[in-house]
This record gives C-alpha cells, structure tokens and sequence, in this order.
C-alpha cells in the first residue's frame, strides 16, 4: 500500500511538498520530497535539519512512519483540510 500527502503551509496553503508512506509487508518506508516551487523560492526553508532543501525524494531516517511525519511537519503547523 502506498498514499501520499501534500504538505502546505499557511492561510493560503502553499505547496511545501509531498510526504510518501509506503507499507509492503512489516516494512514501513516515508519519503519526503520539496515541491520545485518551494526550493525556487527566496523564502524556502528546511522543515527540519533531517530533511535539507534539496530536490528529489529523501527517506525518513526516523523508525516509525507516523512519527517521521511528525519530525518532518511540525503539529502545529498542520492542519487537517476539507
């Protein structure tokens, strides 16, 4: 089974990136990947030192998907949408 997130940030929900959860079996595997638009842009900064603004998709080095997630985006700063 894989499902993926699109992380945004703000009042106007700028696209930040997509978080990847990947489950095959007992192995549980998250990526992250920055949105190119994101990256592009002057005010760009990393959601944490374990993910750097860099292109393509990085594996979450934390055990756990659902608390990599939590690593990569703040809780306060998300948001369930509707």
């Amino acid at each position: 089974m894989k499902r993926s997130v699109t992380v945004s940030l703000g009042e106007t929900a700028i696209e930040v990136g997509t978080l990847v959860f990947e489950a095959s079996g007992n192995r549980r595997l998250g990526s992250f990947a920055y949105a190119d638009a994101w990256l592009a842009s002057p005010a760009c900064f990393a959601l944490s030192p374990d993910a750097p603004l860099v292109s393509g998709y990085q594996f979450l080095a934390i055990k756990g998907t659902q608390r990599s997630a939590r690593s990569i985006v703040p809780s306060d700063w998300s948001r369930a949408r509707t």
